[in-house]
């Protein structure tokens, strides 16, 4: 999630740490407000719906053009 924070225009949650504890990695981030898309699906308009879309297309194709970290 840092890497993509740094390398991108992507929104992400701030990563406050992350440990692992009894053979279980976690990760301490921000929590950001709002409802899931699954639960707001079905009152968005079709306008809002194909925002959505574009935001993840564009957001998928982003990602594509990072570099494997070395």
């Amino acid at each position: 999630m840092k890497f993509v924070a740094e390398h991108t225009s992507i929104p992400v949650p701030k990563v406050y740490c992350s440990f692992v504890y009894k053979g279980r990695a976690f990760i301490l981030m921000e929590r950001l407000r709002g409802d899931v898309l699954p639960n707001a699906w079905g009152r968005l308009p079709e306008a809002s719906r194909q925002k959505v879309y574009s935001q993840l297309r564009d957001m998928i194709k982003e990602l594509r053009t990072l570099e494997p970290f070395p």
